[in-house]
């Protein structure tokens, strides 16, 4: 099948292109490190010696966390606020990125080299962007239309419903319903970046109706696909989960142990990100067109019937009709 023969495909290119993944690490680590670095420094002058900080990472406690606001909550707060900040230059750093990954991807050796990646970057930014624009309006609008009507049948069957569980169905079958548009979204956001890219076109509204049309023709391999590139981030989750449960934070060895597995975790998402982005443009790729074959000129032998009313080599023309 097309959609395995893709994922292998994607796989491989990814592993070829581990210095990239290396370098979209490095530059997600120094995003975090702008704010955990002063956020550090700030805390430790403004709580001293509390063991607050200890007992909240050891397990949460809403008590303890209450009395720590209260106390410290001044000092910490605009750090807070940063944060969204920060979160909102991981995303468009995110945007940055892919162009760059998209671009060596289309390169016929897919070999990664710092100028071809960067040159990506700053190619595809602006398009990349817009596109990002629309997809969140379409997940609001989304929302919208999965939660009222929800909203309006809670209220109908509310007085009449026999239990809570029925209650509990009709909700999870709301949320899986936003779920599946929210995840077609995200896969006809990821071909739209590719036909902006292999089409070098800047039309991105264009585009993106492309894709949906892409996207709704093959929508069983399309959303197959990404269902299973979605298998090994959701496996590092859980993996991390039970790690960080079995380990723990509860001193400064198991804090340092956890610090290194959640870098090692972050450059795997990393790697999962350009698997992604590889496999579906392996896939995208095998529905483009080919180019028409080029129109070579007729030869001697292939003479058209405007040649012999007007000749224009008589004396070629003359030794063909007579042989």
């Amino acid at each position: 099948m097309k959609i395995i023969k893709s994922y292998k495909q994607g796989f491989t290119k990814t592993l070829s292109l581990l210095g990239m993944t290396t370098l979209i690490y490095f530059f997600t680590l120094l995003i975090g490190m702008t704010i955990a670095l002063p956020f550090k420094t700030a805390l430790t002058k403004a709580i001293g010696f509390s063991m607050s900080p200890s007992i909240l990472v050891s397990g949460f406690d809403y008590t303890i966390y209450e009395d720590f606001m209260r106390n410290y909550g001044d000092a910490i707060k605009p750090f807070i606020q940063i944060m969204l900040w920060v979160g909102l230059a991981y995303l468009i750093f995110s945007i940055f990125f892919a162009g760059g990954i998209l671009n060596i991807l289309q390169n016929e050796n897919n070999k990664f080299s710092m100028k071809s990646f960067f040159e990506g970057c700053g190619k595809y930014f602006f398009r990349f962007l817009r596109l990002s624009g629309i997809v969140i309006i379409l997940n609001i609008i989304i929302a919208f239309a999965v939660y009222i009507p929800l909203g309006m049948i809670f209220s109908s069957v509310f007085e009449t419903v026999e239990s809570e569980a029925s209650l509990f169905y009709i909700g999870v079958g709301g949320v899986v319903i936003h779920l599946f548009f929210a995840i077609l979204t995200l896969i006809i956001s990821d071909y739209t970046k590719m036909k902006l890219v292999t089409e070098e076109t800047t039309k991105v509204f264009r585009t993106f109706w492309q894709a949906i049309k892409f996207t709704v023709r093959h929508l069983f391999s399309t959303y197959t696909l990404y269902v299973m590139l979605m298998i090994f981030p959701v496996l590092l989750f859980i993996i991390y989960y039970f790690i960080e449960k079995s380990i723990g934070m509860t001193s400064g060895a198991t804090i340092l142990i956890m610090f290194l597995l959640q870098q090692i975790f972050i450059w795997l998402r990393q790697v999962s990100k350009v698997w992604n982005y590889s496999s579906q443009f392996q896939y995208h790729n095998n529905f483009i067109e080919p180019k028409l074959p080029e129109v070579l000129p007729p030869t001697s032998e292939e003479w058209d019937l405007k040649d012999l009313i007007n000749p224009t080599d008589d004396a070629s023309l003359s030794g063909d009709l007579i042989a």
